[in-house]
Formats: C-alpha cells, structure tokens, sequence
C-alpha cells in the first residue's frame, strides 16, 4: 500500500490539478457495488462537495492508477463501500491500505454485512448498514456533516 502512495506523489504534472483540488470525497467501492457507490455519490455531491468515484470521474490520458493516487492523497473523507465483493476485491483493498497510511476519515457503508463481519482494519471506524434508501440518506448526511468538520 505504501509502495503504491509512493510511486505517485501528492500532485503530478500528468493529473489535472482540478482533480486534486476537488476531491472532497473519495469512495472506494468494488464494481458490483457501482449502483451503491453512485447513489451516495449523487447524494453527497446534491450538498455542493465533489467526489472522487473512478468509474465517473477517471479522465483519459494520465495513467487511472496516478488519478486514483492523487484523489485519495487530496480528499477529506473516504466513503468505504464494504460488502463481501469489496472484501474480495485486491484493488479495494490497496484503496483502504493507502487511505489508512493516509490517516484520512474513513465512513465505512457496510452492504449485506453485519458490524462482526467488517474487515479487522475497519472495525476502528464506525460503519452503518446501507440496506433501503433510508439509511443511505443518513449515511449521506453524516458524511456531510463531517466534511463540515473536517
């Protein structure tokens, strides 16, 4: 996880700047969970902040590892969608490493799994269950207000 960090530093001449400026949130999220992932990500842009989601945001031309790289060095908070797909997920798993070495605020949205089931990593960060839109809404709306706070 750090021998990723370190490959690409904090800003890159190959990255648009306006990507690291704006990434308020970062979510790290297994493509299975992409539907999850955008609803969150819809929720928390609606309150005027701008997420980091790869499949949306991830430009041609720099390489997508640098992107990624760069988003979760300039965030404030990470949105961690964690479901048994993102538990299996190598790629997800790198995204936590380096955003734990980054010490950054970390909100895990847990999908079809229970509080005991949460990587060991994770189980410092409080975690909520994202099942009915309902819950997503409060979810969404603690991230805000700890952006807020950030």
């Amino acid at each position: 996880m750090l021998a990723f960090l370190s490959r690409y530093p904090e800003t890159s001449p190959t990255v648009p700047t306006s990507l690291a400026e704006t990434s308020d949130v970062f979510i790290s999220y297994s493509t299975a969970d992409s539907e999850v992932a955008e609803t969150i990500a819809a929720a928390i842009r609606k309150q005027g902040y701008n997420v980091f989601l790869a499949h949306q945001t991830i430009t041609v031309g720099p390489q997508w590892e640098e992107q990624v790289a760069v988003a979760a060095r300039s965030c404030a908070v990470a949105v961690l969608v964690i479901s048994n797909d993102s538990k299996n997920s190598d790629w997800v798993k790198y995204e936590i490493g380096a955003l734990w070495a980054l010490n950054k605020q970390a909100a895990p949205a847990l999908i079809g799994l229970r509080t005991s089931e949460v990587p060991g990593l994770l189980r410092k960060y409080q975690g909520r269950p994202e099942s009915n839109p309902d819950e997503i809404t409060k979810f969404c709306n603690e991230v805000v207000r700890l952006l807020a706070n950030v």
